[in-house]
């Protein structure tokens, strides 16, 4: 028996249980009686951090047992930033985050324990190094590698005058991953601040913010070292983003210590006429713990606007490498991404009841990046669907079997050496296996 609350838990009593003691009290005739215990479950936290738990929690929120294990559904809204009158907004699609555990409340553990600490430390290393504030610059660029300038109306007017081209937006991305929660537990937000001129920079307005949880992802691969992969539906149609977040290895992930990033994001347009649609670059460093982007980065930022700088030349990704310490993460066939994010709000609570319904395995795919058998293996690249971009980076999208396709973003260190990040999809949408922590060293 148990009493719902959706903002806050679950008061559970196991009253099958109850009534066993009570009769193996009767049959021992010890007089006893049996003394029911009630436990709290607590639900999770809301994806919004912001949010004031009060009203209806159905609209928002759902709860069902599929599985053998207690599924958990919340639905959040996007808003589009344009105001249409006093305290009225119009919504932007919506996403879904989802949770779950096994009934037995009780139980704190499977029989997998040890399969289950590994996991819970890889994730908790991966909270601890993704977590925080990371600011810096970002650009769009198309397929074929030139830079998108920033729309007109967001330029101001002195860099018009000037005839100063304007490529880049300055960025912040307040990271937060919960350590003792189950993996995916993780939330961003993205803020794209309005170009200023010169000192006027620390008065930075914000454009644009956007929030994603991990949750709404068709796959997300994580590694201990901070980096991982995702990929997020993009409608309904076969359209995928596949961000690849790599850290620069070295120190870092705490302290005071200088830790940087790349996110490369491809879109992909996938179905009969599979095709790059363009990619999204951000250079990022750590600023400190999280604190929700309360502070604008302003002219405090390390990081320097990239996308009208030289690009990496081509010859420095073709060749016969050697991988080392590789990570990879494979996945089942099966996933449905219009169910875990959608732009039609007809259609949104239709998908939110189909999304608490399915199960772990065919709502979304979350693993950890493991390290592979042999751990040093051979690849030779060519230039077939290779993109060379600024900051050293490069973008690759080609075919790769029979209805599959691989992304591929690589972060040339220096010295012959690089770290890449790959994810197989397929022209349905799925996504069959996500690598990174790669660590090449290029044979001459």
């Amino acid at each position: 028996m148990a009493f719902v609350d959706l903002w806050r838990g679950i008061l559970y009593c196991d009253v099958r249980k109850l009534l066993q003691q009570q009769a193996a009290a009767c049959h021992a005739r010890t007089g006893e009686e049996a003394i029911p215990i009630l436990r709290f479950v607590p639900t999770p936290s809301s994806i919004d951090k912001d949010k004031v738990p009060r009203g209806d929690a159905r609209l928002w929120r759902n709860i069902a047992v599929v599985d053998g294990r207690l599924k958990y559904v919340e639905l959040q809204l996007h808003w589009d930033p344009t105001l249409l009158s006093e305290g009225l907004y119009i919504t932007d699609g919506w996403v879904a985050a989802t949770f779950s555990r096994p009934t037995d409340i009780s139980s704190s553990s499977d029989n997998n324990d040890d399969d289950n600490n590994n996991t819970a430390t890889a994730w908790s290393a991966f909270a601890a190094r993704v977590s925080g504030e990371w600011d810096g610059y970002s650009a769009e660029f198309t397929s074929a590698g030139d830079p998108v300038p920033l729309p007109e109306n967001v330029v101001p007017e002195a860099f018009r005058e000037w005839g100063v081209p304007v490529l880049d937006w300055q960025t912040q991305c307040p990271t937060l991953a919960d350590p003792a929660a189950p993996p995916c537990a993780l939330q961003y937000r993205l803020v794209r601040l309005l170009p200023t001129v010169g000192c006027e920079a620390d008065a930075a307005a914000v454009h644009t913010s956007h929030q994603r949880h991990a949750s709404s992802a068709a796959a997300f691969a994580y590694a201990s070292g901070g980096s991982y992969v995702a990929a997020w539906p993009r409608g309904p149609a076969p359209v995928l983003e596949v961000e690849h977040c790599v850290v620069r290895p070295g120190p870092g992930g705490g302290g005071e210590e200088e830790v940087s990033r790349v996110r490369v994001v491809q879109t992909v347009a996938l179905g009969k006429e599979a095709r790059l649609r363009g990619v999204k670059v951000f250079s990022e460093q750590w600023y400190g713990p999280f604190r929700n982007g309360e502070q604008l980065g302003g002219c405090a930022v390390r990081e320097t606007a990239f996308a009208g700088g030289e690009k990496l030349d081509v010859s420095e990704v073709l060749g016969r490498w050697e991988s080392r310490d590789a990570a990879v993460a494979r996945f089942s066939d099966q996933m449905d991404p219009e169910t875990v994010s959608n732009t039609e709000h007809r259609e949104m609570h239709i998908g939110l009841w189909k999304l608490l319904m399915m199960s772990d395995d065919e709502q979304g795919k979350f693993a950890e990046l493991a390290p592979t058998e042999p751990p040093t293996t051979t690849v030779w690249r060519d230039a077939d669907g290779v993109v060379t971009l600024p900051k050293q980076l490069w973008s690759a999208f080609k075919e790769h079997g029979d209805g599959e396709f691989l992304c591929e973003v690589g972060w040339a260190l220096g010295g012959g050496s690089a770290v890449t990040s790959r994810c197989l999809v397929t022209k349905d949408g799925d996504v069959k296996a996500s690598a990174s922590d790669f660590h090449f060293f290029f044979q001459r």
